[in-house]
């Protein structure tokens, strides 16, 4: 991203207003105040009440429309579940090789093919989307936000709750297509989060940084900046500061990665995961050693579901998985006649070892 995109995505980001020119006048798109969020919700709520249901579909029958038509079936739906555990599996992939070059660069291409894979999907999946009740919703609610939240150069406030539906619907329209197209991707803002000018923002004020003095609409104007709350910034704003608080958290780490891996989203990401699935394996192996009142390097524990069996297994680690697995060979290659327990690869490696160890220490 080139240094004045991230200088005006910041500045973006710290007004919340969207910009734009209508019939060569320049108007502007505040964020709207928590009571017009609600107020957006009834008068949604009360256009959809009118709306034959004959007309718009609800999620369900959308859903199930797709699959009748093999538009995008349940099928699809499992495999796009699937796609999104492949992805963090290579991304967790890719940080573990981060030290080979080749293995990142495989990694990196798996990933870019089924992202845009992905992607394609998507437009099946939502292809019918605005014949949805909830879409028209969204819809009516945004419109209406747009509208009463558009003001001229002047800070003349341009609708009026009561104009909505009834007054010359134009520049309204407008206000709700330039609001709409006005986005910023979570890559553009993992990209200002590590660069300048947007991490001395960040680390001078943290969250505290949205407000402004010259402007009287969140409460009374001080000679400092009026601070607003959360409830008054939109979804970029709130998503940008979830990205800084997100660099943060990994910063103050006990095993915080270094700044190459930081820096690579997709590797920072595979972080993340290796992250959260040891913790989470950990407070599973502590969970059953708790309930079975035992803690060892092998514990014996029966099943009583495929569910239960699959979280006993995720416990081990490869190796262990590895040890098992040939143990299942061997028995089964034994037959009815069974194995002794001695005559296990692993145990007979472990005792090799262990009489290696013994004849070292008398010497």
């Amino acid at each position: 991203m080139e240094e004045h995109e991230k200088g005006r995505l910041a500045a973006k980001l710290l007004s919340g207003i969207t910009f734009f020119v209508f019939e060569k006048k320049r108007y502007k798109v505040i964020n709207p105040t928590p009571e017009y969020l609600l107020l957006a919700e009834e008068i949604a709520l009360e256009h959809s009440l009118d709306v034959s249901f004959k007309q718009l579909l609800s999620a369900k029958e959308a859903e199930e429309y797709l699959n009748e038509k093999g538009i995008w079936t349940y099928e699809d739906e499992n495999k796009l579940k699937e796609s999104d555990k492949a992805i963090e599996d290579l991304k967790e992939l890719l940080y573990k090789h981060r030290d080979n070059p080749a293995a990142v660069a495989s990694g990196k291409r798996r990933i870019r093919g089924m992202k845009k894979a992905i992607n394609e999907a998507m437009v099946r999946k939502y292809s019918i989307n605005p014949m949805t009740l909830e879409f028209y919703r969204k819809t009516i609610k945004n419109e209406f936000l747009a509208a009463v939240c558009t003001f001229d150069e002047d800070n003349n406030r341009m609708y009026s709750v009561k104009d909505f539906g009834i007054a010359d619907s134009a520049l309204a329209q407008r206000a709700y297509e330039e609001r709409e197209m006005d986005i910023i991707t979570q890559e553009q803002m993992r990209d200002l989060a590590r660069s300048e000018p947007w991490s001395s923002y960040w680390m001078v004020s943290k969250q505290n940084l949205f407000g402004n003095p010259s402007l009287n609409l969140f409460g009374p104007t001080q000679s400092q900046a009026v601070i607003i709350p959360s409830s008054h910034l939109n979804q970029y704003q709130r998503a940008m500061v979830g990205v800084c608080k997100m660099y943060d958290n990994a910063a103050q780490h006990p095993e915080c990665p270094e700044d190459s891996v930081i820096d690579d989203h997709d590797m920072f990401d595979g972080w993340m995961i290796f992250e959260n699935r040891k913790r989470e394996k950990e407070k599973k192996k502590k969970s059953i050693d708790d309930i079975h009142g035992k803690e060892g390097d092998e514990i014996f524990i029966m099943a009583g579901t495929g569910k239960q069996a699959h979280d006993i297994f995720s416990v081990n680690d490869q190796t262990d998985n590895q040890r098992l697995k040939t143990r299942f060979q061997q028995a089964h290659a034994a037959g009815s006649q069974g194995v002794d327990e001695s005559q296990l690869s692993d145990v007979k490696q472990t005792l090799h070892k262990q009489m290696v160890e013994q004849v070292k220490g008398q010497r």
